[in-house]
């Protein structure tokens, strides 16, 4: 793999239109493009690779179907001029001349790559193709190379366009629950936790209704701006209808999620959108920590959106954490109220008792514990928000 230099790192296709173009499924076109490519250039292989956070990944690969994608990012340099660059032989350069592709199959020898540049100067990668002899590609072939490239930039944009929202460039709803599955699937293999932020600006009609809808689309545009320059590199942000967004924050658990979104929200109220005198908004927030009960992406979407809920009936612009639906820690007392509702019930409550205050005094129990039983089922089933104290004070005194 290599670094790209600071100046990409800084391009529109970072964070959110980064994650855009690597983290969804690529179109078909671009199979088509490299297919092509390595038709008419009389190439083995042929590949489009990308520029993600300094390093290379390689998708549509034709021809290399015994060549996995991250030994092939291995291979290869970063571009920053706007002519292809060519390798003529690999085994004469020191560079590669020692690489597992060249040294072994399929024995890789020459390599040429057109930089995939956007009509800002910004490079998002290369269109390559590779020999397996030494090779001068001529002019005519690197032109045609070029012809490519642009084609594959123009893909490229058009699936942007496709799955970014058009006002605020935060993801479309369609390729944010597109991450959500995403992440939901990488839970399941590695266990590692993200949370989920639901958000909805707190009267937001008012701002439309007030200043109208072209101010409105400003305030949209300014806070997803905001949210975008709190998020770190992995984290998406998403349009997901009028004025509610989703943060996805990747690899992150409950205590690192409240923070971040704190900070996410502090921000927003602090902003000052310059229209109308000053316009000054505020959001609510329903988080959720992704977690083994939850068996699809939608469970987790819902879980945060009854804790958003949650957030606009406490009086708006603040937090709400959505608490997992099954708590270890509750289990132990919920046995044990169990316990004590069966015993008092039992048939050896009379001969225990031994007398009329002994067994009203087992009744009382039973009540009792059958009460906190009751209470601590109905709050358990409760996403969110409500306190268990005082049915741990009832059981204690049990």
């Amino acid at each position: 793999m290599t670094s790209q230099n600071q100046s990409d790192e800084r391009s529109p296709l970072s964070k959110v239109e980064r994650h855009n173009v690597l983290d969804i499924p690529l179109p078909e076109g671009l199979a088509k493009i490299t297919s092509l490519v390595r038709s008419v250039l009389k190439v083995p292989i042929a590949a489009v690779s990308l520029i993600d956070r300094g390093c290379r990944w390689f998708t549509s690969i034709q021809g290399s179907d015994s060549i996995g994608s991250s030994s092939l990012a291995s291979f290869g340099f970063p571009f920053r001029g706007e002519r292809p660059l060519v390798i003529f032989d690999a085994l004469e350069d020191e560079r590669f001349s020692t690489h597992a592709l060249v040294a072994g199959a399929p024995h890789i020898r020459s390599y040429a790559g057109a930089p995939l540049q956007t009509s800002e100067g910004h490079n998002l990668g290369t269109l390559c193709v590779m020999d397996t002899a030494p090779r001068n590609f001529s002019e005519t072939e690197l032109s045609i190379l070029s012809s490519f490239a642009s084609l594959v930039v123009h893909e490229l944009k058009l699936l942007q366009i496709a799955e970014q929202d058009h006002l605020t460039g935060a993801l479309s709803r369609r390729a944010f629950f597109n991450q959500i599955e995403k992440e939901t699937e990488r839970f399941r293999r590695s266990d590692l936790p993200s949370a989920l932020a639901l958000m909805d600006l707190d009267h937001f009609k008012s701002i439309n209704d007030r200043f109208g809808h072209p101010a409105g689309d400003a305030v949209l545009t300014a806070v997803a701006s905001t949210c975008a320059e709190q998020l770190r590199e992995n984290d998406v942000i998403g349009r997901l209808g009028g004025e509610e967004f989703g943060i996805l924050l990747s690899g992150t658990d409950e205590a690192g999620g409240r923070a971040a979104i704190e900070k996410i929200r502090r921000s927003i109220e602090e902003q000052v959108i310059p229209l109308g005198g000053g316009i000054r908004v505020t959001a609510s927030f329903g988080l959720a920590v992704l977690g083994a009960e939850d068996c699809s992406g939608t469970d987790w979407i819902d879980k945060a959106d009854k804790a958003l809920y949650s957030a606009k009936r406490r009086g708006r612009n603040c937090c709400v954490s959505a608490l997992h639906r099954k708590q270890p820690q509750d289990e132990g007392l919920y046995t044990l109220l169990h316990q004590h509702a069966l015993t008092a019930a039992g048939p050896g409550v009379s001969s225990l008792s031994g007398s009329q205050r002994n067994r009203s005094h087992q009744e009382a129990r039973q009540m009792a514990a059958s009460e906190c039983l009751k209470k601590l089922s109905r709050y358990r089933s409760h996403p969110y928000g409500r306190s268990q104290t005082k049915i741990y004070l009832s059981a204690a005194r049990l």
